[in-house]
């Protein structure tokens, strides 16, 4: 099914360009695949290229209701097939009431996303062209190939494509991807992208093409031999761990876990609660849950495997790609963490089918994990470590939550319904934990 994307097209000013539209107006349209407007950036730039001639960078997302999704545009160029209106005037009038609710959200500078990153703003698009051309020549490399974008119009990142080569633009974190990748490229440069050029200032990273696919997560041996490197990267920089902290890593490690707990099993759940989203029973079962929570983190800790080390937030099959020799290859390290390193174990795991689909190769990729942690403890020591991380990994979760995600500030304005439901499901995982 199609998703229509109406585009409000703007050439630097507070004017629309619009279509006629029998006696009235209409914002110029686009029908694609995608759905996501992150995926759909390429389909709506080359939609409006044939639809009015002009060069276009798709920036964010208005609005959306059932029928479509309004989204602002940069108009790069203005020689367009319609015709350029005052976004106040008597011509928006006449625009279909969904256009014109979009046109008012966007004059209000509203939007589906509360916090904009650079690239969803006008003007963006060509400095990081200009940066990714001369950067490039820089290289030796010859620019032949247009500057397009694969993916943005969100807040989460911006990928540009020239050729064989992608900028990757990432939001302004500490220490930030081009900051990681640096850091560990001095061991790990094999599994890593290789970077042509990085601006850390700005988060800006030049890389050539993996020329492989992603890693498919019901690839058994793929999948465990992903888990088995990313379990040697970690033991590898376990020893390091203050110098990541050094670098900016925000510290989620077992103890700050347990430092949090009143926060995280009584706080927030009380505030939800407060607000309807959690009810009574819930608040008071996950209040309940602390002292067997707590025990679970020092149990943990005593261990022998190390208890800190580097944690990839979005380690999953997604994320691991093959070189052109087949090598694997990790990306998207932009939120890197000190954390237990087991997390990771977890991250990846939650992407594969839920335990009692697959079991078998869910075991296999825990084991292939384990296996370079066998130089501290038995396999039977590891699996007792396992089974207490596994009761803490949704803790874990809501730690995150917390941590990347103003709770405060939502639960002062009133959570929003998607919000309200990461909510519930992160408290359920919690509790269904608990019960294990």
């Amino acid at each position: 099914m199609s998703t229509r994307y109406d585009c409000l097209i703007s050439a630097g000013d507070r004017s629309l360009l619009l279509e006629p539209d029998g006696p009235g107006w209409s914002l110029p349209h686009v029908l694609c695949e995608q759905g996501w407007i992150a995926d759909a950036v390429g389909a709506i730039r080359a939609g409006i290229r044939e639809r009015c001639g002009i060069e276009v960078a798709v920036l964010r997302e208005i609005q959306r209701t059932e029928d479509a999704v309004a989204c602002e545009l940069e108009a790069l160029a203005t020689e367009p097939g319609g015709a350029w209106h005052d976004a106040g005037g008597s011509a928006v009038e006449s625009l279909p009431p969904g256009q014109r609710e979009a046109v008012r959200r966007w004059r209000q500078g509203e939007g589906t996303e509360r916090r904009l990153s650079p690239w969803q703003r006008r003007g963006w698009f060509e400095e990081a062209r200009q940066w990714m051309t001369a950067s490039l020549r820089e290289a030796g490399m010859a620019v032949t190939d247009p500057v397009t974008p694969v993916k943005g119009a969100w807040n989460g990142s911006m990928v540009l494509r020239a050729g064989p080569c992608y900028l990757k633009a990432v939001p302004k974190q500490i220490p930030g991807e081009p900051a990681v990748l640096r850091m560990l490229a001095a061991r790990w440069a094999r599994h890593l992208p290789a970077v042509i050029a990085s601006d850390e200032e700005r988060g800006w990273l030049l890389m050539h093409e993996l020329g492989g696919p992603a890693l498919d997560p019901e690839d058994a041996p793929g999948s465990a031999e992903a888990a088995g490197l990313m379990a040697r990267i970690q033991i590898d920089q376990a020893p390091l761990a203050d110098r990541w902290l050094a670098m900016g890593c925000p510290d989620r490690g077992l103890e700050a876990l347990e430092r949090r707990l009143p926060r995280l099993l009584v706080d927030i759940p009380g505030r939800l609660a407060a607000a309807g989203v959690l009810d009574a029973s819930a608040r008071e079962r996950l209040a309940s849950t602390a002292p067997a929570v707590g025990a679970a983190c020092r149990g943990l800790l005593g261990h022998a495997i190390p208890s800190r080390s580097i944690h990839h937030e979005d380690f999953r099959s997604g994320n691991v790609h093959r070189a052109e020799d087949g090598t694997p290859v990790i990306i998207d390290w932009n939120e890197t963490v000190v954390a237990h390193p087991f997390f990771s174990l977890h991250r990846f795991l939650w992407f594969m089918p839920p335990p009692g689909e697959n079991d078998e190769l869910r075991d296999a990729v825990r084991d292939a994990y384990l296996e370079p942690f066998a130089a501290f403890e038995p396999k039977e020591k590891l699996l007792e470590a396992f089974g207490l991380s596994t009761r803490l990994a949704p803790l874990y979760a809501l730690l995150y939550f917390d941590s990347a995600f103003d709770v405060d500030e939502a639960l002062r304005r009133g959570l929003g319904p998607e919000e309200a439901r990461n909510a519930r499901g992160l408290i359920e995982q919690v509790l269904a934990a608990g019960e294990r």
